[in-house]
């Protein structure tokens, strides 16, 4: 969402807030250590829709990340 400029930075903390604000439940709401973790597993200065895996990384973890991101990315545009 940062790529898109929804957010300022890549930090999760606005996205939590503005979930919890619609009163995602706790439940609901997604683990954002698991999008650190695919963040990570990015090569550095690729935007989204054209991320690319670090080398080490691994490519499972960033088609997962692109799922993830493309579902919120149907959401915001919607």
């Amino acid at each position: 969402m940062a790529d898109l400029t929804i957010y300022a930075d890549s930090s999760y903390k606005p996205f939590a807030s503005d979930l919890e604000a619609i009163r995602v439940t706790k439940e609901h709401m997604p683990n954002t250590n698991t999008f650190s973790r695919k963040q990570n597993q990015l090569k550095q200065d690729t935007r989204y829709p054209n991320w690319q895996v670090k080398t080490g990384g691994k490519q499972t973890v960033l088609d997962e990340g692109k799922r993830i991101a493309q579902i919120a990315f149907n959401i915001i545009n919607a």
